[in-house]
């Protein structure tokens, strides 16, 4: 008898563990969804305002320079489109072009911007991202961020990096590559950034060295029931 109450004792506090644990992580997802939403609605203030603003300063410094040819002028311009070049990075940090339309191309966007001439990165995708919009998606595009962040901070800028992207009967994956890497002091970085991905997105990540070669990857089945529509205003 003491035995039973004992086994139903464990259950009972194994469904509180997991009860808890699910609480837990919807609590971290709506804050993540929070504080993306507010980052979106600052962006858009950049871009409907500064933005603005900084263009119109241009034009009508262009227009001076045209009839002047004033040195200074063109430093300022200069300086100017510097400052305009800033704040639409910004922008594009604080609010991902593309994000709530196709995914691929809101990687494509961000894979271009860690783009130089020391590092060549391939994006291999399907030619048409038909997937729908999903709750996910923000948070794979920030780890895909991350990742190279860790990688370019961590270890000598590599030469090239491969990136696939698919999705097979609602089987989400993504892949990234990069050959020729000896040092695993990122190791850490990238256990804790995999362990973020499967709390906040839910899904497999996961990373691996294998022949000198890093792979970091994640995995997610799909369901309509799970896809975030698209809502334009």
């Amino acid at each position: 008898m003491s035995f039973i109450v004992f086994e139903i004792a464990c259950v009972l506090a194994l469904v509180g563990l997991v009860v808890s644990y699910l609480r837990m992580r919807q609590v971290w997802q709506w804050r993540s969804k929070r504080q993306f939403l507010r980052s979106h609605e600052e962006a858009e203030i950049i871009r409907d305002r500064l933005l603005q603003q900084s263009f119109m300063m241009r034009r009508g410094l262009e227009s001076a320079l045209i009839k002047t040819h004033d040195l200074e002028i063109e430093a300022c311009l200069t300086q100017l489109n510097l400052f305009h070049q800033s704040l639409n990075a910004l922008s594009d940090r604080l609010s991902p072009p593309y994000l709530g339309d196709d995914l691929s191309l809101a990687i494509a966007h961000l894979l271009n911007s860690w783009q130089s001439e020391h590092t060549m990165i391939h994006f291999q995708h399907p030619p048409i991202w038909n997937q729908a919009a999903h709750q996910s998606d923000a948070f794979i595009l920030d780890g895909i961020d991350e990742v190279l962040r860790i990688v370019m901070t961590n270890l000598l800028t590599p030469k090239v990096i491969f990136v696939s992207l698919n999705s097979v009967q609602n089987r989400f994956n993504l892949e990234i590559r990069i050959p020729n890497v000896e040092d695993l002091s990122i190791h850490s970085d990238l256990k804790r950034l995999s362990q973020a991905m499967r709390f906040l997105a839910g899904g497999h990540c996961a990373f691996f060295y294998k022949q000198q070669t890093l792979t970091w990857y994640y995995r997610q089945h799909r369901s309509a029931a799970f896809a975030k529509p698209t809502c334009k205003d």
